[in-house]
Order: C-alpha cells, then structure tokens, then sequence
C-alpha cells in the first residue's frame, strides 16, 4: 500500500546536545499514522532516516517546529 506522505511543519535544530544534528538545519517534519510528528534527515545522500520529534526531546536535543501552510 502506497501512503504518500505529506509534509507537515519544518523543524529547526537549535541545540544538537551532542548527536550527529548540525546546528540550524532545517528538516521536514511529517506525521505518521500514530500521530506522531517525526522529522527526516538524510545523514548519508540517498539514505533517509526518520526521527520522532518527541524522542529527539527525550534526547535532549533541542527543536523548533513550525507549521507550513495547506494548498
């Protein structure tokens, strides 16, 4: 089954606490069928790599989410 996912918010990386985030990166943010928000980042080209925003703050990193407007 083909679920085509749509961007819902960006996320801004302020403080990486010590993970592989860069600083000031700007990645998507979608939500999955759970609803939870998760962020994509591809670390390697070619090789996503989706992260739940709310385990990224359990890891201290620090995010801000902003909502993108509906066509």
């Amino acid at each position: 089954m083909n679920h085509e996912k749509k961007q819902i918010a960006e996320a801004k990386i302020l403080d990486n606490n010590g993970t592989y985030f860069i600083n000031g990166s700007i990645l998507p943010v979608y939500l999955n069928e759970d609803g939870d928000t998760y962020l994509i980042e591809e670390y390697e080209k070619g090789e996503p790599c989706e992260h739940i925003i709310k385990d990224l703050f359990a890891d201290g990193v620090l995010v801000a989410v902003n909502p993108i407007g509906y066509n």
